[in-house]
């Protein structure tokens, strides 16, 4: 994904399969940012108003695109991720 130049990616289900040190881990060597909006942090304290996301939520990129004419224009494109639910159950909050 690297060599693809990946402005951005997010988790599928089998990303979980090994638990969260090995995915925090396997993300490392991302040369792009991780997005995921609905996995917290552990916080142990049984309120999900005050959870805090375990991963960057979303990502605003501006791009260079091209228009019909030709002209180069920027455009801002916005990136988030949602894990599955049968994916993280249990790890919820990490």
């Amino acid at each position: 994904m690297n060599l693809l130049d990946y402005d951005v990616a997010t988790f599928g289900n089998h990303e979980f399969n090994y638990g969260l040190s090995y995915l925090d881990e396997a993300i490392n060597d991302a040369n792009f940012p991780y997005v995921n909006a609905n996995v917290y942090k552990k916080d142990k304290d049984n309120n999900p108003k005050n959870d805090k996301n375990k991963y960057t939520p979303y990502k605003i990129v501006t791009k260079k695109v091209k228009d019909i004419n030709g002209k180069e224009k920027a455009v801002k494109i916005g990136y988030i991720g949602f894990a599955l639910r049968k994916s993280w159950i249990g790890i919820k909050r990490i």
